[in-house]
């Protein structure tokens, strides 16, 4: 490489590390952003789980810094499928203005990066001969790709996934109200008030909502995979608080059949507590208005006049 060609080399490099610095930072303030305004969080997917992107995004960028053709390499791969993670998850184009501007900076990094480890490399068996790997070099390559590739692989499949947290309706993604609707959980007049699953990337592997008219029940492992349950079919309701990360609190549902039904409500910033009283709150209102309509209808009954005719 001419001295000119390898300024240019230099100066992309530097150029996927500076974007490399940008995107660590604005993860940082949306993942921020995201774990105190529910709003943002449910629109754009962005909380305290995220750092942990911005944790891998601030590695690999240390490594460009460092010249390293692999580190760059990783920059260019995680953009690149954060951004089709995003357009599968939101039907859009992925590459905006500025999307298409940061790969550009980061492509022309890891060619830069190939380039002048390949010219080094020369110069180095040039003036010392080859030089012999040893077998803890390709150990700890071999690990450290494979811890790489083992992290990004958890954020693609858990990027589309339905999260840790219980949802409100009015900010509950498209597509699962669309397969509510599909499947026949759902009426079009009816509104969802929270919904939570506890798949880890396929939300129809099970998941658990109620509208102010009923409560469903999905889990596709069942013979009859949904369970329908409107609100004058329920005898009580009871509630059990977990608030440990690795376990949901259940709630229990006693149906006037004399059967149970239980299902698993994530307690993640006390969705679990939203979720309950709210079911509670319309479940009451529920009986109160059938009590009224009952006792209506006995009342019209007792005012009725029998006519008897005598002829």
């Amino acid at each position: 490489m001419e001295q000119h060609e390898i300024e240019s080399a230099e100066k992309h490099i530097r150029n996927a590390w500076i974007v490399g610095i940008i995107s660590t930072a604005m993860t940082i303030v949306v993942s921020l952003v995201g774990a105190y305004n529910e709003d943002f969080r449910y629109s754009s997917g962005f909380d305290t789980w995220t750092l942990f992107d911005a944790a891998l995004i601030a590695a690999l960028t240390y490594g460009t810094y460092k010249k390293s053709r692999f580190s760059a390499l990783g920059l260019l791969i995680y953009f690149v499928l954060s951004k089709f993670i995003a357009a599968a998850s939101d039907g859009q184009f992925p590459f905006g203005f500025g999307a298409l501007l940061f790969g550009y900076f980061y492509l022309m990094g890891t060619i830069s990066a190939f380039k002048l480890h390949a010219h080094n490399k020369r110069l180095a068996e040039q003036e010392s001969g080859p030089k012999k790997r040893s077998v803890v070099f390709y150990a700890l390559t071999g690990f450290g790709v494979l811890v790489v590739g083992l992290f990004i692989w958890l954020i693609v499949i858990s990027a589309d996934g339905p999260g840790t947290e219980v949802i409100p309706g009015r900010q509950l993604k498209a597509k699962y109200v669309e397969f509510a609707l599909n499947k026949g959980l759902l009426d079009p007049e009816e509104q969802i008030q929270f919904w939570y699953s506890d798949a880890f990337s396929d939300f129809t592997e099970g998941f658990y909502f109620f509208t102010d008219k009923k409560v469903v029940v999905y889990n596709k492992t069942w013979e009859e995979p949904a369970l329908l349950m409107p609100f004058d079919s329920i005898q009580n309701i009871s509630f059990t608080a977990d608030p440990s990360l690795l376990e949901d609190s259940q709630l229990f549902l006693e149906l006037t059949d004399g059967t149970y039904v239980n299902f698993p409500v994530s307690s993640d910033k006390g969705g679990d507590q939203r979720f309950h009283k709210r079911l509670r709150t319309l479940w009451k209102k529920a009986q109160a208005a059938q009590l009224t309509d009952t006792r209506s209808e006995q009342e019209e009954e007792q005012s009725k006049v029998t006519v008897v005719s005598y002829e």
